[in-house]
């Protein structure tokens, strides 16, 4: 289903996005390490205070360097050995479970291989943390998706199989309802193709009323990459309108002072 989004702005160029991930997680446990606030500012728990785990040995390697990652501190603790973890979950959605591992005990292909069951289902059959991640001391996700009643308890198992299991971190997270859709548009100006390969349209399908285009080239933007969005604009009211699918959505608008 299609709904109708109506803007009335003055502005370069607008964004509108829908994601499918939600930012917030239920849970965020450092598995066998001390409570920890990563690089983007999210809050880990420190397993032992937890309650959510049967099972499972905790482990620290302290000074290990773990490449693929901006928080190797979640990667140098673990715990391992055969254990369940049990998660209340209070609303029905959709969720993704987020499994955090690193290989630390020099162990290479084939010496560590288990299995994970989310909710009594295998979803991780003779996994190979060293072969995914195609290396030691390297951060690696696995990233399962689940659905969920209300009022359930999500499980979490881990099976040995030619040796122990371990996890370093677990993450759920809400899924969002909200559809992958993006809509990139130049305000009063030509298509563009930005430094990361968007498509900014041109916005006259979305111009309902109002609005005079105006472009000042060659002027410098600061504070950007992409000057073109920023030397053209529409000015004095007007009204954009758009169809896009039904969900919660960010719209960006972008400015700059462009008049001389």
């Amino acid at each position: 289903m299609m709904q109708q989004l109506i803007l009335l702005a003055l502005c370069t160029s607008l964004l509108i996005h829908g994601a499918s991930a939600a930012t917030n997680a239920l849970y965020r446990i450092n598995a066998g390490g001390p409570a920890y606030t990563d690089s983007e500012g999210n809050e880990w728990e420190a397993s032992s205070l937890t309650g959510y785990n049967a099972g499972g040995n905790s482990h620290s390697e302290g000074n290990a360097i773990i490449s693929n990652t901006s928080d190797p501190t979640l990667y140098q603790s673990e715990l391992w050995a055969a254990m369940t973890w049990s998660f209340p979950i209070a609303e029905q959605g959709e969720y993704e479970v987020r499994l955090h591992y690193a290989e630390v005990y020099g162990l290479v292909t084939g010496q560590r291989v288990f299995d994970v069951k989310v909710n009594n289902v295998l979803v991780l059959d003779n996994f190979d943390i060293y072969a995914a991640a195609s290396g030691g001391n390297t951060a690696w996700m696995e990233t399962l998706p689940v659905t969920m009643a209300s009022g359930s308890t999500l499980t979490i198992e881990f099976i040995r199989g030619e040796q122990q299991p371990k996890v370093c971190a677990i993450e759920i997270l809400p899924v969002s309802s909200s559809p992958d859709f993006s809509l990139y548009i130049n305000t009063g100006g030509n298509e563009h193709v930005d430094s990361q390969g968007n498509t900014w349209e041109v916005d006259t399908p979305y111009l309902i009323s109002g609005g005079i285009p105006y472009t000042l080239p060659g002027v410098a933007i600061a504070n950007t990459e992409e000057d073109m969005l920023y030397r053209s604009e529409r000015y004095r009211p007007m009204t954009f309108e758009m169809e896009v699918p039904n969900g919660d959505y960010q719209v960006t608008l972008h400015w700059a002072e462009v008049r001389l």
